[in-house]
């Protein structure tokens, strides 16, 4: 175990005896202090034993496969518990390593496909990367196209996650060519599916339709309700942030938040009620906001999901904002970008610190709103996010005019509306307008 903790049962199953006598056995051992009652049912080996029994287990290779199907089954068990899962992390990838050596190559396929949501909900990004690596090579080795596939989804997803498009773009197109070869349409819809959202968060707005309408098209002739409800929704993004066009924004995310209800997709409702929250707060009614982002804050704690209880927090502390809650709004912004700066998500890092420079303004803590601006422009400039940079620029005139310096404001909107033009982005274009005219007037 190299140090983790573990419990009776495991060791009742890599040594095929009882765990009464196991635990007989524990206790023994922890009178002469080689091993440590951590917490219930929890235990703990002293370096030296682990060392010892090491030397014992020599090339016995069979202890170590039962080892890696004992925390697959467990994984298997508790696929969407993850405080459960949070428990035996180490050791049930320490399972999906020994696995890799061995090689237990259909057990390493087997392992991705069971974790790959919980990697995405908890957030563990390095470790998915790695194991979907070790699988892909596995299912290639095997001959196995529809694994490879499926494999390759999550993984663009996870990518996606941390701002690697590229890697994304090329895992997911690679899936839909195996997909489409295999004549696998609902694989080739899910490829499609993702590829509009890396389009979108590039600012692809022409291609992701086009994506969109293609999984659309499919979905419609399979009939799944929750697939045809997540293509409801990856259109009201679309309409959200292209044009943008709310009215329609709107009745797309209602279309989906109605069969999500229905069919009772709480991460599809999360996703939904959040961009109900941030249309909400763009037509004025932060109320409204307000309600459907602590909807999907609550739900996304109750899924044990890091990464939406993020997104979450970020939209509530927009509209808190809004209903002119500083602390509240300051509070939510700062927690959420703790959250993803822990996961290595730039684009969102970047959105935070431009949500945080609009309160350090309206805070009047203009030392900590340079800052944050800042990191902001940088950020989002180097993961190419042309519409948050623009935003960016925006407050960054805001602060500028604030502190007096005219000019230098004048240069940043002049920026974010060059940015807006070549986007087409007319809601962003007419509020940089309004700046300007104010200035002129």
């Amino acid at each position: 175990f190299e140090g983790r903790s573990f419990t009776a049962a495991a060791v009742a199953h890599l040594s095929d005896l009882d765990q009464f006598d196991v635990e007989d056995y524990l206790f023994a051992l922890s009178a002469l202090s080689l091993v440590r009652e951590e917490a219930e049912n929890r235990w703990w080996q002293h370096p030296l034993m682990a060392d010892f029994a090491l030397e014992k287990l020599g090339a016995n290779q069979q202890v170590f496969e039962r080892m890696a199907r004992f925390y697959y089954q467990f994984a298997v068990k508790h696929r969407t518990d993850y405080a459960e899962l949070e428990t035996e992390w180490g050791n049930v990838m320490s399972a999906i390593a020994v696995a890799h050596r061995l090689p237990q190559r259909q057990l390493l396929i087997d392992f991705s496909m069971v974790l790959a949501a919980a990697w995405l909900a908890r957030a563990r990004y390095a470790e998915a990367r790695r194991a979907f690596g070790w699988a892909q090579d596995a299912a290639h080795f095997l001959g196995d196209a529809m694994a490879q596939a499926q494999l390759l989804v999550p993984w663009g997803e996870i990518c996606i996650e941390q701002n690697d498009y590229q890697e994304a773009e090329e895992h997911l197109q690679t899936s839909f060519a195996l997909f489409h070869k295999e004549g696998n349409r609902a694989g080739c819809a899910d490829a499609h599916y993702h590829l509009a959202r890396v389009a979108i968060e590039q600012n692809r707005y022409a291609q992701a339709g086009e994506y969109l309408q293609q999984c659309l098209a499919i979905r419609e002739e399979l009939g799944e309700p929750r697939a045809l409800a997540q293509v409801y929704y990856r259109q009201a993004r679309l309409h959200y942030d292209y044009g943008p066009n709310f009215a329609a924004a709107k009745q797309m995310a209602t279309q989906a938040l109605t069969i999500q209800q229905t069919v009772n997709d709480t991460l599809g409702m999360i996703l939904t009620l959040r961009t109900l929250a941030q249309i909400a707060s763009k037509q004025g009614d932060y109320g409204l906001a307000k309600q459907h982002g602590e909807e999907a804050r609550r739900r996304s704690e109750a899924l044990q999901d890091r990464t939406e209880l993020a997104a979450s927090l970020y939209v509530l502390s927009h509209a808190y904002l809004s209903l002119d809650d500083k602390a509240t709004a300051q509070e939510m912004a700062e927690r959420s970008l703790e959250l993803f700066s822990a996961v290595g998500n730039r684009r969102a890092e970047g959105l935070l610190l431009t949500q945080l420079t609009t309160i350090y303004i309206a805070t009047e803590n203009f030392e900590r709103a340079d800052q944050s601006s800042t990191r902001s422009i940088a950020l989002l400039q180097q993961i190419g996010d042309n519409l948050g940079l623009a935003h960016s620029l925006q407050y960054r005139g805001d602060l500028d005019l604030r502190l007096g310096r005219v000019d230098d404001s004048l240069k940043s909107w002049r920026a974010a509306i060059q940015i807006a033009q070549r986007m087409g982005h007319h809601d962003l274009l007419h509020s940089l307008e309004k700046r300007m005219q104010q200035i002129v007037d």
